[in-house]
C-alpha cells in the first residue's frame, strides 16, 4: 500500500493559503482547568441537555386533587395555558376565570398571578388550589322591624 505524505506548507500552498499569515496568528488559548464543582456542573448540564424534556406536573386541588401538566416552552412555564388545562380537568365554565370568580392560589392561600407563576414553578412550587375569590363585604342598611313582612336588607349606594 502506498502512503502519501504532504507537509503543511505544500498543503497550504495548494489551498491558496498564505503560510506567513497562518504562522503569524496567535497560539490558541491554554485549556481552562476546572474545579471539581465546575467540572461536575458542566458534565451534568451536558447530561441534562441530552435527556428528553420531561413534563412538569402540578397537583391542583378543588375538592379533590388532580395532577395537571404545566405547559412549558423555551424554559418558560405558561400560566394561561395552565389555567385552561385546570378548567378542562375540573370541568369549569371558562367565564368563571375570565370574570374573576375563581382564583388560583398556592397551598398557603396566596393568590398566584400570571407574572409570578413561572418563577414559582421554577422554585419548586408544584401544589395549587382553585377557589372562589373572596369578595369584600358591602355595606348594608338593615332595618329591624316587628313584623317580618316589612323587613328588608338594602345595599347602601
Amino acid at each position: 500500500m502506498e502512503t502519501l505524505t504532504l507537509d503543511l506548507l505544500t498543503l497550504n500552498s495548494h489551498r491558496g493559503l498564505d503560510t506567513e499569515r497562518v504562522n503569524s496568528l496567535p497560539p490558541p488559548p491554554e485549556p481552562q482547568v476546572l474545579t471539581k464543582t465546575e467540572d461536575f456542573a458542566l458534565h451534568f448540564s451536558v447530561f441534562l441537555s441530552c435527556l428528553p424534556r420531561l413534563e412538569m406536573l402540578a397537583k391542583v386541588e378543588y375538592g379533590v386533587q388532580k395532577y395537571i401538566k404545566v405547559p412549558q416552552s423555551d424554559e418558560c412555564f405558561h400560566f394561561l395555558q395552565f389555567l385552561q388545562d385546570v378548567m378542562e380537568k375540573f370541568s369549569f365554565q371558562p367565564q368563571l376565570f375570565t370574570e374573576g370568580v375563581l382564583v388560583l392560589t398556592d397551598t398557603s392561600d396566596a393568590e398566584v398571578d400570571s407574572d409570578i407563576f413561572d418563577e414559582l414553578v421554577k422554585t419548586g412550587v408544584r401544589a395549587f388550589k382553585v377557589g372562589y375569590r373572596k369578595q369584600p363585604a358591602t355595606d348594608f342598611d338593615i332595618s329591624l322591624v316587628e313584623d317580618e313582612s316589612q323587613s328588608s336588607v338594602q345595599p347602601i349606594l
